[in-house]
C-alpha cells in the first residue's frame, strides 16, 4: 500500500509515492524544460495530470511532475530537487495556469511594475525605468500620476524618461 505524499486529507492530492531513489547525476525531464538532481521520488499517480517525466530508461515509469485540481486550487508536485531551469519552468507553468491575470505585467524590457495599495484601499503601480534610454509602457487601465495628476486612458502610452519613476493610482472609472 502506498503512502500519502501529504497529511490524510477528505480527498488525496492526485498522487501517492512509493519510494525514491538518490540520484549520481541529473536526469533531464521531459514535458517542461531543465533536470532532476539530487533523489526521485516514484509517484504513482492517482487522477493527477502528469506534465513531466524522467528521460531515463528505468525512472520514466514515473512522472516527474504531476497537478491536480484540488476544492479551489491544485496541487503541484515535483517529484525531485529541480535544477533552475526545470524550476524557472515549473513556476512559468503554475503562474499560466493558476495565478490570476495581471494586466501590468510586463515581458523583459528595462522597466519594472510593481504595485501596492495605499491607505483608502485605492491601487497604485510604481513603474521604474532602469535605463539612460527613454522607454515607454502602454498601461493596461485608466491611471493618473500621483505627482503632476497627468492621466492616462487604457491603452495609452506613458513615457518614462532615462532612470525615471512614475507613480500612478488606478482610476477607478
Amino acid at each position: 500500500m502506498p503512502r500519502s505524499c501529504l497529511a490524510p486529507c477528505e480527498q488525496p492530492p492526485g498522487f501517492a509515492t512509493w519510494e525514491y531513489t538518490n540520484l549520481a547525476r541529473p536526469v533531464k525531464v521531459e514535458g517542461l524544460c531543465g533536470n532532476a538532481v539530487r533523489w526521485v521520488d516514484a509517484l504513482e499517480v492517482q487522477g493527477a495530470e502528469v506534465l513531466a517525466r524522467y528521460d531515463h530508461p528505468h525512472l520514466r515509469r514515473w512522472p516527474a511532475v504531476t497537478s491536480h485540481v484540488h476544492g479551489k486550487g491544485r496541487v503541484t508536485y515535483c517529484g525531485s530537487i529541480p535544477d533552475p531551469e526545470l524550476g524557472s519552468s515549473l513556476a512559468r507553468w503554475i503562474a499560466k495556469t493558476s495565478l490570476p491575470a495581471n494586466l501590468w505585467r510586463l515581458a523583459g524590457g528595462t522597466v519594472t511594475s510593481m504595485g501596492a495599495r495605499n491607505g483608502q484601499g485605492r491601487r497604485l503601480r510604481f513603474l521604474a525605468n532602469w535605463s539612460w534610454e527613454p522607454a515607454e509602457v502602454e498601461v493596461p487601465e485608466c491611471v493618473r500620476d500621483v505627482l503632476n495628476g497627468e492621466r492616462f486612458e487604457a491603452g495609452a502610452t506613458l513615457p518614462l524618461g532615462p532612470w525615471d519613476v512614475r507613480i500612478l493610482v488606478v482610476e477607478l472609472f
